[in-house]
This record gives structure tokens, C-alpha cells and sequence, in this order.
């Protein structure tokens, strides 16, 4: 697994990667084309690494731009982890995913993922789902049940569908120096944890017409210094009535800063409603 003697696929390089002591990295050089016949570029269906040891999937340290990418299979996702895995995939761009299901980048379920230094882009979904009067398509990354998705210094221009479900949670961490688009929170088990000067450039839409909305849905564990009362993140509720006096924002657990300015940097984007101090969702007077 060195540049100078590569593997030809990356199910095998990973595969001798989980049962190599020594390391556990796959290096990528220049473009990598799926080796799965369909539906997904790369397939992960094996459990491979441990949380103390990931499997390091890391572009080349070269001039060459490493990709992942399922070229001409059409029809094909690019990244699909459905096993108790442990993977980090870093300095790499992801792209050319095109399929009529949702996570046409990433597919990702029972899993732990690490996003850090990569950029997902150039991806196309034909499966559009609705979120009150507003379409959208999970071209993106979709985080499925029992996963936890961890993006640092990474750019994401495609949608990130966070699903899971009520026995099987899924959350998403957008760490320092990334820069995402559209997060939707789509089961009442479904969160999300921003810290740092992460920035979104579209909405964070929350489902709420489920029987137990997600609440609360979003967690910080730093100050937000990307934003302020003049530059708010926007969130979308399908019917905020159904979260009145519920938790939406709250502090991870060992954060220590106050709740009531990092509240100051959200904004519901229903008028008749507000986030408190607290981090409560309430109605305004004459609202509804």
C-alpha cells in the first residue's frame, strides 16, 4: 500500500489495512474510480477499525488532487458504510455520486465517520423529498441509523440528511473551519452539535411533525464566532407549534459558556416564534 506498489482497489487496500498491527492507513493517489459493478463506487459492508484505531482513507500527499469518484457508473453512489466501522477520510474530495436514493456522496449507517480536509461536491440526487413547501434532493451525505458523523476543515455544497430513527440514533458534528450547506434533521432522533467558527451557508431545517420531535436538536460545544445577533443561523421548522416551550438549543455536556449569547446567533425562521434564553422555543404574543 505504498505509492509504489498500490493495490488496485479500495476494498482490498482496506481490507489489509484492518488486519495490518502496524498501520492502518490507505493512501489514495490521484483519481480512484468505485470498484463495485453498482450502486455504490466504494462499499464498506465489513467492520473494519476500532474506534482508538480508524481506518485512515487519506489522499496522497502529493500535487496531484486525490478523488474518490464512481466515473462513468452511472446510477451509482460513491461512499456507502453500512457496518460497525470506525473510518476517517481526510484531505480527498468526493464527487461524481449520482443516484435516485438519498447520500448520493455518502451513504452512511452503524458507523463512525470522521470528514476532515474533505470536500464533497459535484454530486446529483433525482430523489427529492419535501420539508413543509420546500423540495429539496439528498444529493449529499445521508447519515443513517446508529452513526455519528464528525466533518472538520471540510467544505460540503451538497444537502446532509441526518434520518437514524427512535431506537437507533444519528447525530453530526460540524467542527472548526468547515463551511456546509443545508442540514435536515428528519427523525425525532436526529441531532446536530456545531462548534466554532464552522459557518452554514443555507438553513438547518428540523422536522417537527413527528410524534416526538427532536429536541433538543442542536447542541454546542463552543461559542459560534462565525456569527452574531446581525448574522444568524436560520432554522425552519415544518410547524413550529409542535415545539413550543420544548428545548431546541442546548450545551454539550462539559461546555462552559453561556447559553443565552449563543441563542442571540439562531433565528426560527416562522416570525411567531422566538428562542429564548434558555434555549426554549416560544410562541410571541398574538402569534399563531
Amino acid at each position: 500500500m505504498t505509492a509504489e506498489k498500490p493495490l488496485l482497489t479500495l476494498s482490498s487496500a482496506i481490507e489489509k489495512a484492518n488486519n495490518n498491527s502496524d498501520s492502518k492507513t490507505v493512501y489514495v493517489i490521484g483519481e480512484l474510480v468505485g470498484d463495485e459493478a453498482s450502486y455504490s463506487g466504494f462499499y464498506i459492508s465489513k467492520d473494519v477499525g476500532t474506534n482508538d484505531s480508524p481506518i485512515n482513507i487519506i489522499g496522497y500527499p502529493d500535487e496531484i488532487d486525490d478523488v474518490l469518484t464512481v466515473g462513468d457508473n452511472a446510477g451509482s453512489r460513491v461512499v456507502f458504510v453500512n457496518s460497525n466501522s470506525y473510518i476517517t477520510f481526510k484531505d480527498l474530495t468526493i464527487t461524481g455520486g449520482n443516484v435516485d436514493q438519498s447520500g448520493s456522496a455518502m451513504n452512511l449507517s452503524y458507523c463512525t465517520v470522521t470528514l476532515d480536509n474533505v470536500t464533497i461536491t459535484g454530486n446529483s440526487s433525482s430523489s427529492s423529498c419535501t420539508f413543509g413547501s420546500n423540495t429539496y434532493y439528498s444529493d449529499g451525505i445521508e447519515v443513517g441509523s446508529n452513526c455519528t458523523l464528525n466533518i472538520i476543515k471540510s467544505s460540503i455544497t451538497n444537502n446532509i440528511r441526518v434520518s437514524g430513527a427512535s431506537d437507533s440514533p444519528a447525530n453530526v458534528t460540524i467542527g472548526t473551519e468547515c463551511n456546509v450547506s443545508n442540514i435536515y434533521l428528519v427523525s425525532d432522533s436526529s441531532t446536530c452539535t456545531f462548534d466554532s467558527n464552522m459557518k452554514i451557508n443555507g438553513n438547518v431545517y428540523i422536522c417537527s411533525t413527528s410524534a416526538n420531535p427532536p429536541v433538543p436538536a442542536i447542541y454546542l460545544s463552543s461559542s459560534l464566532s462565525n456569527y452574531s445577533s446581525d448574522n444568524r443561523i436560520i432554522i425552519t421548522y415544518e410547524d413550529c407549534s409542535e415545539v413550543v416551550n420544548k428545548q431546541l438549543i442546548s450545551l454539550k455536556d462539559g461546555a462552559n459558556f453561556n447559553l443565552a449569547d449563543e441563542v442571540k446567533k439562531f433565528t426560527l425562521s416562522d416570525a411567531n416564534y422566538t428562542i429564548s434564553d434558555e434555549g426554549i422555543v416560544v410562541q410571541n404574543s398574538g402569534g399563531g
